[in-house]
């Protein structure tokens, strides 16, 4: 919500710090899951340890280009924003079809999914920054201290709804 209401102001380029600010924030859950996946790995489950460490490379890069969707909520660009939304569903959709069809492995589903998921968001975010770059703009310093205040706060959100699953460890 924060870069889209900077990017309704005007701030446009917010989007850029946007991406780097939520790549770090998302860093630190996304190395929790890869030695979660080591540690399944380390007790013989390599499907489950192997489709973690594969969330946990794929999930920080993944939220941090996400943020597009809110760029185009703020540009009031819905129409944009629903095609680039549908092309990304199917892209994703076809690419877990073919892995599924060729082989019926967990791991390979999850990694299609994942890695096209990412992909393709990165692609659009990528092709998006470019033409942001261009244009000359400061920062608008208060949606940015508004964002992290949200992601501390989605972040102990999220601790507490899956503490109880890391204690059973």
């Amino acid at each position: 919500p924060a870069v889209a209401q900077a990017v309704a102001r005007g701030h446009k380029r917010t989007l850029l710090h946007g991406f780097s600010t939520k790549l770090w924030w998302g860093l630190p859950a996304g190395i929790v899951t890869i030695l979660v996946g080591g540690y399944y790995l380390l007790q013989d489950n390599s499907t489950l340890g192997l489709s973690l460490i594969v969330i946990g490379v794929c999930s920080p890069l993944l939220y941090a280009t996400s943020l597009y969707g809110s760029y185009y909520n703020g540009t009031r660009e819905f129409k944009k924003l629903a095609i680039d939304n549908a092309v990304r569903n199917c892209i994703i959709t076809v690419s877990i079809l073919i892995v599924a069809y060729i082989t019926q492995n967990v791991v390979y589903v999850i990694s299609a999914y994942f890695l096209s998921n990412t992909l393709t968001s990165g692609i659009r975010f990528i092709v998006l920054a470019r033409t942001i770059r261009t244009e000359s703009e400061t920062q608008h310093t208060e949606s940015l201290s508004l964002g992290k205040h949200l992601s501390a706060m989605n972040l102990v959100s999220n601790i507490s709804l899956y503490l109880d699953k890391i204690l059973i460890f």
